[in-house]
């Protein structure tokens, strides 16, 4: 369950949530098979609005900190991919783009494997006007998305993202490269002073908004970036290599691992235009799921055969929740109050039979 909170850009979010959920079950009939679908959703008395999700076990973090087997670390990855293509697919004329790819954004079932994207509040359409608002997440975001320009950045920023998520999936870090950066031009250190939650003044948007039209070298030294650093590729060809030791000898995983690390490199490349596309990402990775699969360590994702049933006549839809009524904020502590109100009552009984006796 995912309800609102009283903040008024929690439920400009979730309302946007629930707009994308619709809009791509109306593009995609084959959406329930790569993004966790609605099963209801409504509003509460108080008009925030709520969603009810199929339930999973697992983020893909905490799925790879179970240590999973090689096959099914490299098929899940595979399957993670393939979810954020078809979103992208899902625009009117041009990519939706996620805009917070992270390990915490895909669910993972085990029991049969599969894997969806999740978390769409963030999302927009390539080339539909300027990013009024900037949702990311540090490390996984490029350098340029705080800026929040009027560039038309689309597949380009999830393209990074998950070339962070794949180093993480392998290495169990973030590369260091992707630390904070004081690589900003005075121009963009002020639009990113701009384009923060306080209040502008007239002048200030106005400069703002002068400052998002601006190219984008204006804003941001790219050669101050880079992709990974030494540190960075050996950690993750030592990551990949570590995963597939139970099925493939160092050999044979030497060029497979390579190759993953060439793809990283170029989809966290700091240049957006360099970055590639989703696929390019992927195709190392199903070399080494294939190589994987003929070593007898193969694993299959599963998809399921029907979207997630629509909620049944006792579903309840949650009530207006106060933020001064812990009772109602914490259902437990309610249930434990109403047991020691009870046991009370029954030694006040106790105590009166006790003395009429």
């Amino acid at each position: 369950m995912k309800h609102a909170h009283a903040e008024e850009h929690a439920v400009r979010a979730l309302a946007r949530e629930r707009d994308a959920h619709a809009q791509i079950a109306a593009r995609d009939p084959q959406a329930h098979t790569w993004v966790a679908t609605v099963v209801a959703d409504g509003a509460d008395d108080a008009g925030r609005p709520w969603l009810a999700l199929p339930w999973f076990e697992h983020s893909l973090r905490t799925w790879l900190d179970t240590q999973p087997p090689p096959g099914e670390r490299v098929a899940v990855l595979v399957r993670a991919l393939a979810c954020v293509e078809a979103l992208h697919r899902t625009g009117d004329g041009g990519a939706r783009v996620h805009r917070d790819l992270k390990p915490d954004n895909f669910l993972v079932a085990e029991r049969p494997l599969r894997v969806v994207l999740a978390d769409l509040g963030a999302t927009r359409e390539d080339g539909v006007g300027a990013y009024t608002t900037v949702a990311y997440t540090p490390r996984y975001a490029p350098a340029e998305q705080p800026l929040a320009t009027d560039a038309e950045l689309g597949s380009a920023l999830d393209v990074h993202a998950l070339g962070v998520l794949v180093y993480f999936a392998f290495a169990g870090v973030e590369p260091d490269a992707k630390a904070p950066t004081h690589a900003y031009r005075a121009p963009g250190l002020r639009l990113l002073d701009l384009s923060g939650p306080r209040a502008l003044s007239p002048d200030e948007r106005r400069e703002r908004d002068t400052l998002r039209r601006a190219p984008l070298a204006e804003l941001l030294d790219l050669g101050e970036l880079c992709a990974l650093t030494a540190r960075d590729e050996a950690r993750l060809r030592n990551g990949v290599l570590d995963t597939v030791a139970p099925a493939l000898a160092e050999r044979d995983a030497l060029p497979l691992a390579d190759a993953v690390v060439a793809a990283v490199v170029r989809a966290v490349s700091p240049e957006p235009a360099e970055r590639g596309a989703v696929g390019a990402l992927a195709a190392p990775l199903h070399a080494l799921s294939g190589a994987l699969g003929a070593a007898g360590f193969g694993a299959t994702v599963s998809l399921p055969e029907r979207p997630e049933p629509p909620a049944t006549g006792k579903f309840v839809a949650p009530a207006s929740v106060r933020d001064d009524d812990p009772m109602q904020r914490d259902p437990l502590a309610a249930v434990l109050i109403g047991v020691l109100a009870l046991c009370l009552l029954g030694l006040g009984v106790a105590v009166l039979v006790g003395g009429r006796g």
